[in-house]
């Protein structure tokens, strides 16, 4: 089965900066090199992760894919690292790659893992939106917003600006292309590929009574 794998993602570790000693005084005795201060940080990581002291990284992390693959994708407007981008690469990678698997890093036996939580960069408001936020739905057309619908993996309506705009890129990533002669395929499957994309996706997709797309 690991000879067939031709994708894979690695949900990472999450280590707190509480826990670690970046001072410079504490590093190589106060007079770190860039390469000492490394190593010396990059030992106290391992001894958090002995401890157990990490979180697990609640999305999508660390997509690896072959050539074959990412041949068969078409990545239209979707840009990396913002909701809904990661769940919706994992449920096209379910239909389309071969042995495809989504895995958790555990303990010191294998995996990756950040220092720090990089969700801080998210909007304070993001999931308390006022007024003003809320004004941002106002500046795409009706056109746009219906795009909306036809993203599976949005877990909420979106309120954050960026969030809204790729959640409409999502959009048109799974709506069936206009141009498609035969069975109607979702945009993000590349011309040639459509044996492949009918042949899995009703094991990961279903479709409602109007059309839309829902994961299974």
């Amino acid at each position: 089965a690991r000879r067939k794998r031709k994708a894979l993602s690695v949900n990472r570790k999450v280590l707190s900066n509480s826990n670690l000693d970046t001072t410079l005084s504490s590093l190589n005795g106060g007079q770190p090199t860039p390469h000492s201060a490394a190593t010396e940080i990059w030992q106290q990581a391992h001894v958090l992760i002995d401890e157990g002291k990490y979180e697990l990284h609640a999305g999508y992390d660390c997509f690896i894919m072959h050539a074959s693959v990412v041949r068969s994708l078409n990545f239209g407007n979707l840009f990396v690292g913002w909701p809904p981008w990661g769940s919706n690469l994992d449920l096209s990678l379910r239909i389309m790659a071969e042995g495809y698997k989504n895995i958790k890093s555990k303990g010191t036996s294998w995996g990756t893992y950040h220092l720090g939580n990089d969700n801080n960069w998210m909007p304070s408001k993001m999931f308390n939106p006022d007024d003003e936020m809320m004004t941002d739905w106002k500046k795409f057309s009706s056109d746009e917003l219906a795009y909306l619908a036809w993203c599976p993996g949005k877990g909420y309506p979106p309120q954050d600006k960026i969030e809204l705009q790729n959640s409409i890129n999502c959009g048109k990533w799974f709506r069936p292309a206009v141009n498609v002669t035969s069975r109607e395929l979702p945009a993000f499957v590349n011309e040639g590929y459509g044996t492949v994309y009918l042949k899995n996706f009703a094991k990961h997709l279903q479709f409602t009574s109007e059309g839309l797309p829902s994961v299974r």
